[in-house]
């Protein structure tokens, strides 16, 4: 019997080599082709089509290669052989892994709408949710407008919050809650590059107008300082005083690789670990949409299944957010927005202007309240009052970054003074 020679042995070795190599090329081929048909369509049929017919094309392709290295006589059969399987692989793998839900379907619940609860269509294009407490007198004051967190939360039908906050009606205010748009009630956006800090601060200027207020009383908490801040520069006219709760960073960009609110590290061990998202399929995709098309990304991962995925996360985070944990309500009653959230976050972060310089030149009565175990480090609240020529900073005992859970009867009084036209 004549022994193989040394091209034919590496040839065999070649072709060997190249059969699982076409498998696995051909299952890179399949989320290539899903990906980056998102260029031209959002439509996730197309998407998942496309992304079967490259599988395919590259594992039927590298198996014939690999055929005609070994010598196989019929190695169009094993070729098509090899493609088919790997397609039938590639469909198995991407519907427990890409495929798989966040949060199973029979656990995604719609938030209830409180008859106390409307809606604004504004002009900027946004659906917003919103409550309303009446001033309990008549008078001419300026209305109140509290600003709430996150970004991407929600709090019109949090009663404990509303209620908290709606000190300013027994001094003869309005007070307006709403959701900001992509998160609580208020509606979502299709195409969720449009979360932008600019279209919160154009929300809020149609907020204005649509209360028909020529100035108005702000109070802001955590995030919606910097929503608020961005605000004033942009209208310094339009705000009679501010109340600042538990700010977040003026510019975040100054602290460099430390995160100033860093909420998760204040998390035990395991629920940190569960916050590492690096290397998981369905959130890996979506992000990789993210940077191809917007809109491919939404239809890949829906409000209802991220908003239910967000609201799970945040509720871990939360005893973070107290000194006393047991004050906490049900984490879920904040119905976080997941791509309001991420999209205004990174949105926030891209954009991020200095306030400072021209938060000096405005003259207005400022209150600043942070709690003494607030999870953002006191430095936070201190460049604020600095940034800010006429505000007073005040620390509050035995509280956390959710002020008015913990201590609403000195939110009331502090703050109450201030509004009465006391310094604070």
């Amino acid at each position: 019997m004549r022994r193989a020679s040394p091209r034919r042995r590496l040839a065999l070795i070649g072709g060997i080599a190249l059969l699982p190599l076409a498998v696995l090329l051909g299952l890179a081929g399949a989320v290539v082709g899903f990906v980056g048909t998102a260029v031209f369509t959002a439509r996730i049929a197309l998407l998942s089509a496309a992304g079967l017919v490259i599988c395919f094309a590259v594992a039927t392709g590298l198996g014939w290669l690999a055929g005609r290295l070994i010598g196989w006589l019929r190695r169009w059969r094993v070729a098509i052989g090899i493609g088919c399987g790997t397609v039938l692989l590639a469909g198995v793998v991407s519907s427990l892994t890409v495929f798989e839900p966040l949060v199973p379907p029979e656990e995604i619940r719609p938030l209830d709408v409180p008859p106390e609860v409307g809606f604004w269509d504004l002009s900027t294009g946004s659906r917003i949710a919103y409550r309303k407490v009446p001033a309990r007198r008549s008078t001419e004051k300026a209305p109140v407008i509290y600003v709430h967190g996150g970004p991407g939360a929600g709090v019109v039908w949090v009663d404990e919050l509303v209620g908290a906050f709606s000190f300013p009606a027994e001094l003869g205010r309005d007070v307006y809650f709403y959701d900001q748009i992509g998160g609580g009630l208020s509606g979502r956006l299709s195409d969720v590059a449009e979360y932008t800090a600019e279209r919160h601060v154009a929300d809020l200027e149609a907020i204005r107008r649509r209360i028909g207020a020529e100035t108005v009383v702000l109070i802001a908490e955590s995030w919606g300082a910097q929503l608020v801040g961005r605000y004033l520069v942009a209208h310094p006219e339009r705000v009679e005083r501010l109340v600042l709760v538990s700010p977040g960073p003026l510019y975040e960009r100054e602290w460099g690789d430390r995160d100033p609110c860093d909420l998760i590290a204040r998390a035990p061990a395991e629920v940190q670990e569960r916050f590492d998202l690096v290397g998981e399929p369905r959130p890996f995709v979506a992000a990789l949409l993210l940077e191809v098309n917007p809109l491919a990304a939404h239809a890949f991962l829906g409000d209802a299944e991220g908003d239910a995925f967000f609201r799970r996360m945040a509720a871990l985070l939360l005893p973070g957010m107290v000194c006393d944990p047991t004050l906490l309500p049900d984490g879920e009653d904040f119905g976080f927005g997941f791509w309001g959230g991420l999209i205004t976050d990174e949105s926030h972060e891209a954009t991020e202007i200095r306030l400072d310089e021209p938060l000096a030149k405005i003259d207005i009565p400022v209150l600043i309240l942070r709690g003494e175990c607030d999870y953002c480090v006191p430095e936070v609240a201190d460049q604020w009052a600095a940034a800010l020529p006429g505000s007073t900073l005040v620390h509050v005992e035995d509280a956390g970054h959710l002020l008015w859970l913990e201590k609403p009867e000195v939110l009331a009084q502090v703050a109450g003074a201030f509004l009465s036209g006391g310094s604070g």
